[in-house]
């Protein structure tokens, strides 16, 4: 799986389930930033991107980094057949 960032030092030992509750408390600050498109919204959306990645490569550090390619396929394929890409 390509990454947009470098690995956290997060990455290397947090539990999986610490990085999913970050993940969340990511997504609140989206929310909060309420529904109109500003600066600060885009940047706390890169930073759940970011935050996003950092769960996926303490996935890969778990289960392998085969499984997580596999999951971005199998995610890929699923969106495909509903006619998502061009």
């Amino acid at each position: 799986m390509r990454h947009s960032f470098p690995a956290t030092t997060f990455a290397a030992s947090l539990p999986l389930e610490e990085q999913l509750a970050h993940v969340f408390s990511e997504v609140d600050e989206v929310a909060a930033c309420g529904p109109e498109i500003s600066d600060e919204l885009l940047i706390e959306a890169m930073d759940l991107l970011h935050s996003l990645e950092t769960f996926f490569r303490i996935v890969a550090r778990l289960r392998g980094p085969e499984f997580v390619v596999d999951l971005q396929r199998r995610v890929y394929e699923k969106n495909r057949d509903r006619g998502y890409y061009d």
